[in-house]
């Protein structure tokens, strides 16, 4: 959800529930718009409460080379302050 970001304080827990009913639509990411959306939200919301434009909090903020995400990937470029 905050992969292009560089959050070092953060914490996720999440399950994976698992039946013996084959699956039959896409499990890699179903609700991902969806989250990704209500994420930047939150953003717009801090960026208010801090007084700060919301693309300057995310520049601010955004992943660079060498960004260790919360699961563990280290991006190796990602060009999010340079678009």
């Amino acid at each position: 959800m905050f992969a292009s970001y560089d959050i070092p304080n953060q914490k996720a827990e999440a399950y994976d529930v698992v039946t013996n009913i084959p699956k039959v639509a896409a499990y890699r990411a179903p609700g991902a718009p969806q989250a990704a959306f209500a994420s930047e939200q939150v953003l717009d919301e801090i960026a208010r409460e801090l007084g700060m434009a919301p693309v300057d909090l995310r520049l601010k903020n955004a992943a660079d080379d060498g960004t260790k995400t919360i699961y563990g990937t280290v991006w190796n470029q990602i060009g999010v302050k340079e678009v």
